[in-house]
């Protein structure tokens, strides 16, 4: 793989059969991987580098921090903080329904129907890039402050199970169901833990939660 920086916010790959190709910089420093993904995503080209980043030094102080995770704050210290993943915005989160209802009146193959879903898309874009940003700033804080950290383990994927049910058996506030998994969806709680294990490898733990239920935080 080459990559040549170009100035503080371009700078070019490779791309084998393509040439070069200009792509912007999301980080001061060219990234130092050996492979790397171009996708379109959006209207909009992405380039991606697989990167494993360098393990931040244990402080030598030997504290300990566990971090509890609830449906409205995405991490709860054991200090006292309360740290909340960002989301959309109310203006933001209003378009969305919006959009959708727009396009699902537009007639099929229609050009207003097309440009309805490419908004909301470019929405959910724009959230999972904050939460990925927010993430990746955020784990640094515990790897580099504690020597062990302690994370309420979570079966996020049953959390988040429809509550649907079947024709048989219908489920209960199937709608009030569906908000609370986006929402827990929507606060990473994953990712965090999952960039603080690659910043402290061997350095974070996880504890079981009471009935494997959310916290009932903030």
């Amino acid at each position: 793989m080459v990559v040549h920086k170009l100035n503080r916010r371009w700078s070019q790959v490779k791309v084998p059969g393509c040439g070069w190709v200009r792509f912007r910089l999301t980080r001061p420093e060219l990234p130092k991987a050996k492979t790397f993904r171009v996708t379109l995503r959006n209207g909009q080209w992405h380039v991606a580098f697989a990167v494993i980043p360098v393990p931040v030094e244990a402080p030598g102080t030997g504290e300990v921090i566990g971090i509890g995770r609830g449906a409205k704050i995405t991490a709860a210290l054991s200090d006292g903080r309360k740290l909340s993943c960002p989301q959309l915005t109310v203006k933001e989160r209003a378009k969305v329904p919006k959009h959708q209802l727009r396009s699902a009146r537009a007639p099929k193959g229609s050009e207003q129907k097309t440009a309805g879903y490419t908004k909301v898309a470019k929405l959910k874009a724009r959230e999972a890039g904050r939460r990925k940003d927010w993430c990746e700033k955020t784990s640094t804080m515990p790897a580099r402050t504690y020597g062990l950290v302690r994370f309420e383990k979570l079966n996020i994927k049953n959390m988040t199970r429809s509550a649907r049910g079947t024709a048989g058996r219908p489920g209960k506030q199937v709608q009030q169901r569906a908000g609370l998994n986006r929402a827990i969806l929507a606060q990473g709680r994953g990712l965090l833990r999952q960039r603080t294990e690659h910043k402290a490898p061997g350095r974070v733990e996880d504890v079981p939660a009471p009935d494997d239920q959310p916290v009932p935080h903030g």
